[in-house]
């Protein structure tokens, strides 16, 4: 069952690097403002998600068993209150896997608070150079109706 457990926590530690790089390379592309590039790296981080998803169920699942097996285990129980029920060399890898997944998921958080506020970023020049280059400004899209509130009246005749 440990080394079930291991194998689970070893495959959600290399999922979570696979985000990490994703990340990074995301930002990058964010910078470069390459469209392609990013969609590609989207639909990786998609299927990151998804794997990471299935990764936790079958945590779940191994930590059941354990559960069943060592009745002491309570169901809010942390990470380091397993390191006293397996063995040494079990609880050294275990160890080292929450340490370096914890890491790991603190840089993929951080990567992406920055990548979203590079979107923002993005987004809100893209409705700056559209209002400047239509000389309209629009207001909030969820007006009566859901319909847009239009400031100023356009200019550009879009229609020819």
């Amino acid at each position: 069952m440990w080394q079930e457990f291991i194998d689970v926590m070893s495959k959600l530690l290399e999922t979570y690097k696979a985000m990490l790089r994703v990340s990074k390379d995301k930002r990058k592309v964010l910078v470069q403002v390459d469209m392609t590039a990013l969609e590609d790296l989207l639909t990786k981080e998609q299927s990151l998600i998804t794997a990471v998803g299935k990764l936790e169920k079958e945590r779940e699942i191994v930590l059941q068993k354990i559960a069943a097996a060592e009745h002491i285990i309570e169901p809010m129980a942390k990470m380091t209150d397993l390191f006293s029920l397996c063995s040494n060399k079990e609880a050294a890898v275990l160890k080292n896997i929450h340490e370096e997944l914890n890491t790991i998921v603190a840089q993929v958080t951080e990567n992406s608070a920055t990548n979203e506020l590079l979107i923002s970023g993005a987004l809100s020049a893209v409705n700056y150079n559209l209002n400047r280059l239509s000389d309209a400004s629009v207001g909030n899209t969820y007006a009566a109706e859901g319909t847009e509130t239009v400031l100023k009246p356009k200019k550009f005749d879009f229609k020819a």
